[in-house]
């Protein structure tokens, strides 16, 4: 049996071949593996920079309806 660990490391694998899969069908042939995971490392980095802006004007009472509607 697979500790958890060594499973979600086996699916993560999983998906990432899917994802880049994915990409080289999109754009008709080989990508290369260095762009596509910097890609990945840019998009996953601003996920967190505006999540962390959320949390801290949600917890500084700055969130108002306007800037919900937005999200």
């Amino acid at each position: 049996m697979l500790s958890l660990t060594r499973k979600s490391e086996t699916v993560s694998r999983k998906y990432s071949r899917n994802i880049f899969s994915s990409y080289e069908v999109f754009y008709y042939g080989p990508v290369d593996e260095e762009w596509f995971l910097s890609k990945c490392r840019s998009a996953i980095d601003g996920v967190n920079k505006v999540e962390k802006e959320i949390r801290r004007d949600y917890s500084s009472g700055q969130l108002n309806g306007s800037e919900l509607e937005e999200l």
